[in-house]
């Protein structure tokens, strides 16, 4: 390639950290090892990542921008949460106990623009708020910001009946607490630090 590009930013997920099964509160960092590397998750965002990477062969800067949940109401994550808790019968999922990095979806686009101009910034990139938050803490901001109930918990067995045992244990049951150390360490600043301040903005 004659003209290769400056930088390149790769849209990667914080599933790379692999499944989080016991839900311990061990906080990830971009520095941090895999948990389990034989699950999907892991497998498609590692593999996804070392294709970005080969771009350094052709001197382009490469990001790795690891993203957590994005809350913002044009479709996403979301939206299909907001569903249950229109009807009066949002929850946690299982035991409420797993983690959930989220970032607003402003934080992002920041945070991508950030990742473009600052030539320091280069690898993994954790895309999260700087405060995870359980399943249960998520409910409990979602209902408050909504003005609904939390009372009607979703079991885990009928999240993997719905969508399948490996679907729920990796994506719906599990998280791990994920936080963007290498941002907030480049000064960047958040405007949604706090979940609840997020959701009252949406």
């Amino acid at each position: 390639m004659k003209n290769p590009p400056k930088t390149l930013v790769s849209g990667s997920a914080i599933g790379y950290y692999g499944v989080n099964k016991d839900n311990k509160d061990t906080e990830f960092t971009e520095n941090s090892e895999v948990l389990e590397e034989e699950s999907l998750s892991h497998t498609l965002c590692q593999q996804w990542e070392q294709v970005a990477l080969s771009a350094e062969k052709l001197g382009t800067r490469v990001v790795l921008l690891r993203t957590g949940i994005v809350l913002g109401l044009d479709g996403g994550a979301l939206s299909q949460m907001l569903i249950p808790f229109d009807l009066g019968v949002g929850g946690i999922m299982g035991s409420g106990k797993h983690w959930m990095p989220w970032v607003h979806v402003e934080d992002t686009i920041h945070i991508i623009g950030r990742c473009i101009d600052d030539e320091n910034i280069r690898g993994p990139v954790n895309n999260t708020a700087p405060h995870p938050v359980t399943n249960f803490e998520f409910t409990k901001a979602l209902g408050t910001a909504m003005n609904r109930p939390t009372v009607l918990p979703l079991p885990g067995f009928v999240l993997k009946a719905l969508f399948g045992s490996q679907m729920a244990n990796e994506l719906l049951l599990t998280g791990t607490r994920v936080v963007p150390r290498k941002l907030l360490d480049h000064g960047f600043e958040f405007r949604f630090a706090s979940i609840s301040t997020a959701l009252q903005n949406l």
